[in-house]
C-alpha cells in the first residue's frame, strides 16, 4: 500500500470479531488515521463458541497470535454427519490435505475476542454510534455525525455492524432483510466424554450439531424451521 492511501481517514464501525481484527491489521500495515467505535459501552461477543478451521487459523498465525490461540482452545480431527436417529451419513477427515495445512479448533467467542483485541482494545470508543452519513460526491469523503452529536470526515466507512448494520441501512436505505422464519439455539453443556468429536445430526427441517471444546464443554446449536416465528423467542429445552 502506498503512502498516500496509508495517509486516508478510515471510521471502522463495531468491535467483534471482524472489526477489531481489520482494526489491528490496519495498524500493523502502518495505517495512523483510524477510528474504531462500538455502540456497547465495552467490549463484548455476540454468541457462545465459533469452530476455526484451517484457513482461518491460519489468518491468525499471519498476525502472531496461533500460539496464544493453541493454548485458548481445542483441536478435533474429524467431522461427521448423521441422521436424526444418529445412523452415519459421512465423515470427513481434518488429518487430510490440504484441511491439515493448519489444526481445526474450537473456543469461546468471548476468548477469541479478548485474544484478538488484546493491546487494541483501549482504543476503541465505546457508547458511541453514527446517527447520519452525508456522502459528498466533489471531495469523495463522507461527513458522519456521531450519537454525541460530534461531526468527522472520512475517507472510508467500514462496516463491521453484524448482520443489522446500521451503517448499511444508513449508507443503502436497503428495506429489512428477508425474514427465513429459521429459529436457532446456542448453549454450552457440560459433558465429561474422551474422544468426542464434531457431529451434525440432520433432519427434514431441522438440524442439531454437536462440537466439543474440551473434555468436559461441548458447543451445542439446534436449528428449526419455524413458520411464523412461533419459537424465535422462546428458551430452548431439551428432554
Amino acid at each position: 500500500m502506498s503512502k498516500i492511501q496509508k495517509t486516508k481517514k478510515i471510521l471502522i464501525v463495531g468491535s467483534g470479531i471482524a472489526g477489531i481484527t481489520l482494526f489491528r491489521l490496519l495498524k500493523d500495515k502502518g495505517f495512523k488515521n483510524i477510528k474504531i467505535i462500538e455502540k456497547n459501552k465495552k467490549l463484548r461477543s455476540e454468541g457462545c463458541a465459533i469452530c476455526l478451521p484451517f484457513n482461518a487459523v491460519d489468518q491468525i498465525d499471519q498476525i502472531r497470535l496461533k500460539d496464544k490461540l493453541l493454548k485458548l482452545s481445542h483441536q478435533v480431527d474429524k467431522i461427521e454427519y448423521a441422521k436424526h436417529n444418529g445412523k452415519n451419513l459421512t465423515t470427513a477427515s481434518l488429518l487430510q490435505k490440504p484441511l491439515n495445512s493448519q489444526p481445526f479448533l474450537s473456543l469461546l467467542r468471548e476468548d477469541l475476542l479478548k485474544l484478538l483485541a488484546d493491546n487494541y482494545q483501549e482504543e476503541v470508543s465505546y457508547n458511541l454510534f453514527i446517527k447520519k452519513i452525508n456522502f459528498d460526491l466533489t471531495s469523495k469523503k463522507s461527513k458522519v455525525t456521531f450519537s454525541n452529536k460530534k461531526k468527522e470526515e472520512f475517507d472510508l466507512i467500514i462496516g463491521a455492524d453484524g448482520i443489522n448494520s446500521s451503517v448499511r441501512k444508513l449508507a443503502f436505505k436497503e428495506k429489512d432483510l428477508l425474514d427465513l422464519e429459521v429459529t436457532n439455539w446456542r448453549f454450552i453443556s457440560k459433558t465429561k466424554q474422551d474422544n468426542l468429536h464434531p457431529k451434525y445430526f440432520v433432519g427434514k427441517d431441522e438440524g442439531f450439531m454437536i462440537y466439543p471444546m474440551s473434555n468436559k464443554k461441548t458447543y451445542c446449536y439446534a436449528q428449526i424451521s419455524d413458520k411464523g416465528n412461533k419459537y424465535k423467542n422462546s428458551d430452548f429445552i431439551a428432554n
